[in-house]
């Protein structure tokens, strides 16, 4: 089945069980936005139950393309009753790039669907098909940067996490997992809380950090070496080419003018400068299999990953109060992320506490 591994994974957290269904039930809704919605709806028989409840489902599902050499495909959705809208909570969804998508599909699952809530902090180890929950006490109350961190030191080869029943061994991955955490905003039930992977990659609206801290999750580590069948990988290789040459950055001959520059989200778009304005010792960085790699990596480690909103939110009040971009906006573009708040609810929250003051 070109594109997809055959299985999804469903694992409730009330009852600490896992189990897949076919991908087959439900691929002809093709992308990730399309099967999510469409397990949803087969799934929660009540729609009007709220963010927090028990009952409400997540489904976790990256794109068709998601896995192989299509450029700019590495993007997960994540629908749900979200939790931003209160207190008129409905149907919403969310989506993220990095690495998360790749690795899943690597991996051999086509998704993830999160029933229930657990009783503890948990968080959720996957490796090469081998799932594990875990107890997360000692993560709970951490940043994403440092939940992560501890999550690659127990999980790459030789510190151990998963454990393989039919060799009866522990198995460990052989490089850094791709991770989706919340913080401790989504830990407080926030209802701007996001839900981050690496630097600066996030389900940012809905919510939904906010549903994962109800539901007691603080965390989901993939990690796979499996690999994604495609119809013509020539034609796919030759097209992967193509993207590059025509869209892809040149470091040494810069053809992006200032709109192509922020259009970063267009398949031609390239890294924006503007986003770390502070800091222009700087190189770009992207999600797995980027042909584009939008996103900044900066010398004093400020900022990094971050675009759009997360990016800009507060350069506004750097350069009021200093007459120039510092280094504080990377400093707050990094503390949104490491706290898991939606950088879009801080832009129009700041003018509002502004004018209260």
């Amino acid at each position: 089945m070109f594109g997809w591994n055959g299985k999804i994974l469903k694992i409730n957290l009330s009852e600490k069980q896992v189990s897949c269904i076919p991908t087959d039930d439900y691929k002809g809704w093709i992308g990730g936005h399309g099967i999510g919605t469409a397990i949803f709806f087969d799934l929660v028989k009540d729609k009007k139950i709220g963010a927090f409840d028990p009952r409400n489902i997540l489904a976790i599902v990256p794109g068709l393309f998601a896995g192989t050499l299509v450029p700019a495909a590495s993007r997960t959705e994540m629908v749900g009753i979200q939790a931003q809208s209160y207190p008129y909570e409905w149907f919403g969804r969310s989506n993220v790039g990095g690495r998360f998508a790749d690795m899943l599909k690597f991996s051999g699952f086509d998704g993830i669907i999160l029933e229930g809530a657990a009783e503890e902090p948990t968080w959720i180890n996957i490796v090469d098909g081998d799932i594990e929950l875990r107890n997360a006490d000692h993560l709970w109350g951490l940043d994403t940067y440092e939940t992560q961190k501890v999550i690659f030191t127990e999980v790459v080869a030789g510190r151990g996490s998963v454990r393989r029943t039919e060799k009866n061994r522990w198995k460990t991955a052989p490089q850094r997992p791709a991770v989706l955490t919340i913080g401790p905003a989504g830990e407080k039930r926030s209802r701007i809380a996001t839900i981050q992977t690496d630097a600066g990659n996030a389900f940012g609206q809905g919510g939904f950090g906010g549903v994962w801290g109800a539901k007691r999750l603080k965390a989901i580590s993939v990690q796979g070496k499996g690999a994604i069948e495609v119809a013509d990988p020539m034609g796919l290789m030759e097209a992967r080419l193509w993207a590059k040459r025509n869209y892809g950055p040149d470091l040494n001959n810069p053809r992006a003018h200032a709109w192509l520059e922020f259009i970063t989200s267009h398949f031609g778009g390239h890294p924006g400068r503007h986003f770390t304005p502070f800091d222009h010792n700087r190189r770009p960085s992207g999600c797995m299999g980027c042909h584009l790699n939008c996103q900044p990596r900066t010398a004093s480690g400020f900022g990094n990953d971050s675009t759009c909103r997360a990016a800009t939110y507060y350069q506004q009040w750097d350069l009021k109060r200093h007459g120039r971009h510092t280094v504080i906006s990377g400093k707050a573009s990094t503390l949104a992320q490491q706290l898991g708040v939606n950088a879009w609810e801080l832009s129009v929250a700041i003018p509002y506490l502004m004018a209260l003051y």
